[in-house]
């Protein structure tokens, strides 16, 4: 008996060659490409503390650092444009907001922050929004055409925000999309195993922790009712580092789990992988267990260098989605002016004049560098000329 063909050939090649050019065609820059999910989970780990929650604050901290001390400072070819930025952020949240959207950067992946005008055209304030509940119609170019921002948590289409309405900051650029990734979620996997491993701890430390105790009522020889199990468990069931016991011959105790439960080899595992993974120096975090000084001096030049280029990222985007409208608006054009962060560790004036000496040979000191180079290199002017009569 034959059997009917239910499909033909024709309809099943159409079939393979539909999918095989949904799937031979992505489309890279879409509305529903960043997860809202994810966002959220993200912030509530950066809300939980600890650990995690003080890594992240260490980099806005130290972007920021001479800023706290000093106030900012700016630097840039037009002075009138400079001292037009300068009085601007003195009226404004701006520290405050420049906090916020290097942490939302860092957490969300993008800091997004509403450009408030005043009615003038002028800058009225700043205000960090919550970036999980905003998408964007993006160009083929990988620009973003507009804004929308959810009154929910659903992926529906909200109410549409001009490009020029917010400052957009990404701290971590990723390609293909003009959304930034987020350090919490680089680390994710490493932040779930030390989730996992102090949760290991802590049930190990509750089960292992303290001193068990194996006792033995009666020897072979002898019956022992349940009478009598139960009356002797009881005696010992408030038993502290206090205790004494006290007991005829027929009662054996023994202590078990005597090693005790190791967990500080598991957790300095765990607490070095995750720092590692979040780019912050252990010793940051009170967790420089063993380290040499050497070696602490090399993982902090490594932060320093990735703080740097962060403050590069926040200047150039600063400069050009916040400052260089207002000035283009009060003096018609513009010309950069940027943050003078200045240096994120002073340095260390006894190691730079101890390396400064093995270059000065004892027979003429000065063969090298020249007197006003070394004062040059320990941050002093040239050496002062005696005034001839």
């Amino acid at each position: 008996m034959q059997l009917p063909q239910l499909f033909s050939t024709d309809r099943v090649k159409r079939k393979f060659r539909a999918l095989a050019f949904a799937v031979g065609s992505p489309s890279y820059f879409n509305e529903r490409q960043r997860d809202q999910e994810l966002i959220r989970r993200y912030q509530t780990i950066f809300k939980q503390g600890g650990l995690i929650t003080q890594a992240i604050n260490c980099y806005p901290e130290y972007m920021f650092m001479n800023v706290l001390d000093n106030g900012f400072e700016f630097v840039g070819e037009d002075e009138k444009q400079i001292e037009f930025i300068e009085d601007l952020v003195t009226k404004i949240n701006f520290l405050d907001a420049s906090w916020q959207q290097v942490t939302n950067s860092l957490v969300e992946g993008s800091g997004l922050t509403q450009i408030v005008p005043t009615r003038a055209g002028g800058l009225y304030g700043l205000l960090p929004q919550d970036s999980a509940l905003y998408d964007a119609e993006v160009k083929e170019t990988g620009e973003i055409s507009t804004y929308y921002k959810k009154s929910n948590k659903t992926w529906t289409k909200g109410t549409p925000v001009k490009v020029s309405d917010i400052w957009h900051l990404n701290l971590l650029p990723q390609t293909g999309s003009p959304w930034g990734q987020s350090l919490i979620g680089l680390a994710y996997d490493e932040i779930l195993r030390d989730t996992k491993t102090a949760e290991g701890i802590a049930n190990g430390i509750e089960r292992h922790g303290t001193s068990k105790w194996d006792i033995t009522v009666g020897d072979a020889d002898q019956e022992v009712s349940d009478t009598d199990l139960k009356a002797v468990a009881s005696s010992f069931e408030n038993i502290n580092s206090k205790s004494e016991f006290v007991h005829r011959p027929d009662i054996e105790i023994k202590e078990l789990d005597k090693g005790g439960f190791p967990v500080a080899e598991y957790s300095e595992t765990s607490i070095d992988r995750l720092c590692a993974a979040l780019g912050v120096p252990n010793e940051l975090l009170g967790q420089g267990r063993g380290s040499t000084e050497a070696t602490a001096n090399v993982r902090m030049k490594s932060f320093q260098n990735k703080i740097k280029s962060m403050q590069s990222r926040f200047n150039f985007q600063t400069y050009h989605q916040l400052f260089r409208p207002l000035l283009e608006k009060e003096f018609g054009t513009a010309s950069p002016v940027y943050i003078k962060f200045g240096d994120i560790v002073p340095d260390d004036l006894d190691s730079k004049a101890t390396a400064l000496q093995k270059l000065m040979p004892a027979l003429d000191p000065f063969l090298i560098y020249t007197r006003d180079e070394i004062r040059a290199k320990l941050g002093d002017g040239p050496y002062p000329e005696e005034d001839e009569e």
